[in-house]
């Protein structure tokens, strides 16, 4: 599960949950400016509560 990560950093920052990994790596790519970074945080944080 670790190789799919391209920044083995990443990987063990988010070793917790792979899911949630996942979705720190799409929304860094989606993020174009820190509005939409805490925009798609915001979004996250209320789908996983």
């Amino acid at each position: 599960m670790k190789e799919r990560f391209k920044d083995r950093e990443d990987a063990k920052k988010f070793q917790p949950s792979t899911v949630l990994a996942e979705q720190s790596r799409q929304m860094t790519r989606l993020a174009s400016s820190p509005v939409d970074l805490a925009y798609v945080s915001h979004m996250s944080s209320k789908e996983l509560n």
